[in-house]
């Protein structure tokens, strides 16, 4: 009669599947006639990866064997979160909500949970893209021209691995106005032009939460205000200064 044997994962896996760590692969043996001549060592398992087989061979002494196989799956890796609203970690607004929008990403176990914390509490995020509405505090303190409000994003991959990020929303009725991304930019005629950013301005009647709908009608959004001139800086999903040009027409 072949021995038995049998294999296990020190530290076990979690309810996913997955270790974070590096672990061991351990056999146990056992024969009841013969008894067992040869029985695996351990084998350590320290490289990321998914389905990683590890092989044990137990002989008895009457020179029968038995053989276990067990699939490892490691990921030590956090998972990464790309925000792409607000666009700044330190971004203004005069509205008294403001959209929090990304995507985590994780290659290797995949994205398991997100949440976002902020004044209001904590919420649960989609993932992997997530987008949600999330309100300010909106009282100024005496003196101030804003009120900042501090945000985290905490993501978690399906192996138990975290990264968190931060950033800062300032509610403010004075002119906040957020930077280009130089790489969101075109020479045009001579001039380095935002492919999808352009300050419109208003009319003095027209009011600001007019504009931002104005603005949202076309698929952009308001990334900074100047109130004196009632003028917005306005941001669109577009990539070529083409594709800007025709939207600021239509609008």
């Amino acid at each position: 009669d072949a021995p038995t044997i049998t294999a296990t994962v020190d530290p076990q896996p979690n309810d996913n599947g997955w270790n974070n760590t590096d672990v061991a692969v351990n056999f146990i043996c056992s024969d009841m006639l013969s008894g067992i001549s040869i029985c695996p060592d351990p084998v350590p398992v320290t490289s990321e990866g998914e389905n990683q087989v590890v092989t044990g061979i137990a002989t008895d002494n009457a020179n029968n064997s038995a053989t276990v196989s067990v699939s490892v799956n490691i990921d030590k890796t956090p998972p990464s979160i790309t925000r792409s609203w607000p666009p700044d970690d330190n971004f203004g607004t005069d509205r008294n909500r403001v959209e929090v929008g990304g995507l985590i990403a994780d290659s290797l176990s995949g994205p398991g949970e997100a949440v976002v914390r902020d004044g209001s509490g904590e919420a649960a995020l989609p993932v992997p893209v997530f987008s949600m509405l999330r309100s300010l505090q909106t009282d100024i303190p005496s003196g101030e021209l804003w009120r900042t409000n501090q945000f985290e994003i905490q993501a978690v991959d399906q192996a138990g691995n975290s990264t968190t990020e931060t950033f800062a929303v300032r509610y403010t009725l004075g002119a906040t106005v957020s930077l280009t991304d130089p790489s969101r930019t075109e020479l045009v005629a001579g001039v380095v032009t935002s492919v999808n950013r352009a300050i419109v301005r208003f009319g003095k009647t027209i009011s600001r939460d007019r504009i931002h709908e104005v603005i949202g009608d076309e698929g952009g959004r308001v990334a900074g205000y100047l109130p004196a001139g009632n003028i917005a800086l306005a941001e669109f999903e577009t990539e070529y200064v083409a594709d800007l040009e025709y939207i600021l027409e239509s609008l």
